[in-house]
């Protein structure tokens, strides 16, 4: 049901995997590589909360967003996902919409820290430009979820 769900988002080439070790080898192989993810916490082999362990601590994908799809809605299953690195946690059953828009926000929300980087890489000894920089990259953030709420009511 997610691919095609996907699929009418514009989201064309997903790749399903039966368990978390097939998909641990699928990210391995993929060339290109996978520009996100979605995992389930309750998953055959590892826990989606350990496979996203895992894939944060490679190199190439320390930054791709990784949504946590979820029937589990305790605190403390959110909490370990997102301190494993999840970038967003969303609960079954959820709205249809909410998967494009979300994944469209984590995107997003990747840009904006890429553009952090590239501001903050330069001359560290002007603390006034440096906090400037901030503010404006705190700004942008703020707005990418502003609007992006706005535009499906809340949802």
């Amino acid at each position: 049901m997610l691919p095609i769900i996907l699929a009418n988002e514009g989201m064309r080439e997903v790749v399903c995997s039966a368990s978390s070790h097939d998909a641990l080898t699928a990210i391995e192989e993929a060339s290109p590589r996978f520009d996100c993810f979605i995992f389930d916490i309750a998953m055959p082999g590892l826990t989606g909360i350990d496979l996203c362990r895992r894939v944060r601590a490679t190199t190439a994908y320390n930054a791709t967003p990784i949504l946590m799809l979820t029937s589990l809605r305790d605190e403390e299953s959110m909490r370990q996902a997102l301190g494993a690195g999840a970038t967003d946690y969303i609960t079954k059953p959820f709205d249809i919409l909410q998967i494009g828009v979300r994944i469209k926000l984590a995107h997003r929300l990747v840009t904006a820290r890429e553009k952090i980087t590239a501001l903050t890489e330069g001359d560290h000894r002007d603390t006034g430009k440096q906090r400037l920089r901030e503010n404006i990259t705190r700004n942008e953030i703020m707005n990418l979820f502003s609007n992006e709420l706005y535009k499906t009511g809340g949802k």
